[in-house]
């Protein structure tokens, strides 16, 4: 089990860049030809990137293992596997879901790819 630490509307943050471009996906199955992919996503002073040990994130209501960061077409996409399992880390003194920090466990073999927009 994981313990994960997340940080929740990644693409809609406005102080955000994008480093390290790249071509190795994963992708959209669908894609509009305009595409950019990048292994390093820095956000207000937070750095994620794919990588098991600091690379989770929740989107909406799925904690994600993060493998790519894509736009396509101005449309920003997170690439990467969900934690299907998600139990609190501590229950005491209050529950450490209140603060975004979770023992996770069975990783999705699939790629999902997101997006909170």
């Amino acid at each position: 089990m994981d313990q994960v630490n997340y940080r929740s509307d990644i693409c809609s943050q406005t102080d955000k860049a994008y480093r390290l471009e790249h071509e190795d996906g994963p992708v959209p199955q669908s894609t509009s030809g305009d595409i950019y992919q990048y292994k390093v996503l820095s956000m207000d002073g937070i750095i994620d990137k794919p990588s098991r040990t600091d690379s989770c994130i929740k989107i909406g209501n799925k904690v994600v293992l993060v493998e790519n960061f894509v736009i396509d077409g101005g449309i920003e996409y997170i690439a990467g596997k969900e934690y299907r399992c998600k139990e609190p880390f501590f229950v005491y003194p209050f529950d450490s879901r209140e603060i975004g920090i979770y023992k996770v466990s069975n990783l999705s073999v699939d790629v999902e790819v997101l997006s909170d927009g």
